[in-house]
């Protein structure tokens, strides 16, 4: 005969939810160790481990080290990664490595487009960008780094940011509220947009800027351009 106690009965089920518990922890802390897109607007591409055929990439996607993802026209999204923000603009190429918890920098390799950084003060991990003229290495603030054929542009939102030319081994600490050029000769000018910007606001000044080098432009997917002086609307609490 087959004696089966209560106990051995009501095991069943407990043994499934302590199974069950046991794969939710383990996803929990395997993700955290993962980088998902977690907005998309329009379109975008994947190629994975930089190797292969893109791949059309979707929301939720999970992003690993060395992945290259390219964004359409009026596309962008946003990764997440262990506090760090990484928002890719329109036409934007980029190469994300060191996914991986430890003391080197997230690195975002940006072939063109741009890209706004927001890394919690918190984090023990900083990110660096660099793109074919410039390099921007963070712990803690918001920034952007933009490049086009003229060369890229490191704005400062929040906090400081390191820059430097590419070629050079010195390093220029970016105060908020500047932007440096970086031209591919080498040339490094400093700009002073702390008039123009107010919070979330750039008031209409902005636009000649923009004319003059049209990668600025995409400081508006964050910024709303409008009269400073007149304009006493709420300002939105984050970017």
């Amino acid at each position: 005969m087959n004696y089966r106690t209560p106990f051995a009965r009501g095991s069943r089920p407990f043994a499934g939810l302590v199974v069950l518990f046991a794969l939710f922890m383990t996803s929990a802390l395997q993700a955290e160790d993962r980088a998902l897109v977690t907005r998309l607007v329009g379109l975008a591409k994947v190629q994975k481990a930089g190797q292969g055929d893109f791949k059309p990439l979707k929301l939720k996607t999970i992003i690993q080290s060395n992945d290259r993802i390219q964004t359409g026209p009026q596309s962008s999204l946003v990764i997440i990664y262990q506090g760090k923000e990484i928002r890719l603009g329109p036409k934007t190429d980029v190469v994300l490595e060191n996914l991986k918890k430890g003391p080197e920098s997230v690195k975002v390799k940006l072939e063109k487009g741009f890209t706004w950084i927001d890394v919690q003060k918190k984090s023990d991990q900083g990110v660096t960008v660099v793109s074919p003229t410039a390099v921007a290495s963070v712990r803690g603030t918001k920034f952007s780094v933009s490049h086009d054929h003229n060369g890229s542009a490191t704005c400062v939102c929040e906090g400081t940011v390191a820059t430097r030319h590419v070629d050079s081994e010195e390093s220029e600490d970016l105060n908020q509220g500047f932007s440096n050029d970086f031209n591919e000769e080498g040339k490094v000018e400093t700009n002073d947009f702390r008039e123009l910007f107010d919070g979330l606001k750039v008031d209409n000044a902005f636009q000649p800027i923009i004319d003059k080098d049209p990668k600025m432009k995409d400081c508006t997917m964050c910024h709303r351009m409008t009269d400073l002086a007149t304009d006493n609307s709420p300002d939105p609490t984050d970017y």
